[in-house]
């Protein structure tokens, strides 16, 4: 989004909101080390803020840009101000998915495994971006490994986090660039990759990536790599980072559909 209209949501009392519910998660965060060591409460409410916040903001943000654009004359403004409500309405309905999935999450409830387009998942996520920072995105989807077996909002969410962080980590690069891939791990197993040409992560962090609830301050990483951990592990899947020459590869692992 533009500076304006990210000032104009900045000053939206639902941003504030938002903005306090981060500063709790981040409290919660510093606590503690480890989810077990938390009530199942404060569990849930970490997760659904930590999962809610960009897909709020990015509404605020495509309102406060319809508002701009219908309050202007011409056909052209108006059909774009259309199309910004119409993307609010996606993240907002996607926020209801998101805390349903959270709830079945915090309550180990049985996973709804259902066969689903990579390539579509991937767009839905990147829709969440749209309007930020310029960053070069490469998107590549292996067409022996284009459909994977899960819960395809659960899937969404590991992806989400993970290309956040990326495009968090490649700040201030010259260059930024993040890379979506795919490809044939097993016969039953397809390996989805998300890479960033960012600064690299220590060592130290390295070791301590998929804790419970590593602290934001510490490892830059906060709820959301907790989180994808135990997302992929539903998925009797598997998760893990490759530092590269420049930058960090994140992976997981999902079903292929011959296992369905």
């Amino acid at each position: 989004m533009h500076a304006l209209d990210m000032n104009a949501a900045r000053q939206n009392p639902y941003a504030a909101l938002l903005t306090r519910s981060e500063e709790r998660v981040e409290n919660l965060e510093c606590r503690t080390a480890n989810l077990s060591e938390v009530s199942a409460e404060e569990r849930a409410t970490a997760m659904m803020v930590h999962e809610v916040t960009q897909p709020v903001t990015a509404a605020i943000n495509y309102l406060a840009t319809a508002e701009k654009l219908m309050s202007n004359d011409g056909d052209l403004a108006h059909v774009q101000g259309l199309d910004a409500v119409r993307h609010a309405q996606h993240c907002l309905e996607r926020t209801g998915s998101l805390l349903r999935s959270v709830r079945e999450i915090a309550a180990n409830r049985p996973l709804r495994a259902l066969p689903h387009d990579l390539a579509e998942i991937v767009a839905d996520v990147m829709e969440m971006f749209s309007g930020e920072t310029d960053i070069i995105t490469e998107i590549e989807i292996s067409p022996n490994a284009a459909r994977v077996i899960g819960d395809g909002v659960q899937i969404a969410q590991v992806l989400f986090n993970l290309v956040r962080n990326a495009r968090e980590a490649t700040e201030g690069q010259n260059k930024p660039r993040l890379r979506i891939m795919s490809r044939t791990f097993t016969d039953e197993r397809v390996e989805v990759r998300v890479e960033d040409n960012g600064p690299g992560l220590p060592l130290a962090t390295q070791i301590r990536l998929f804790s419970p609830l590593p602290s934001m301050k510490l490892s830059g990483a906060g709820i959301g790599l907790s989180i994808c951990s135990e997302i992929i592990k539903r998925h009797e899947g598997l998760i893990w980072m490759v530092p590269l020459k420049q930058g960090s590869a994140f992976c997981f692992t999902l079903r292929a559909p011959a296992l369905a």
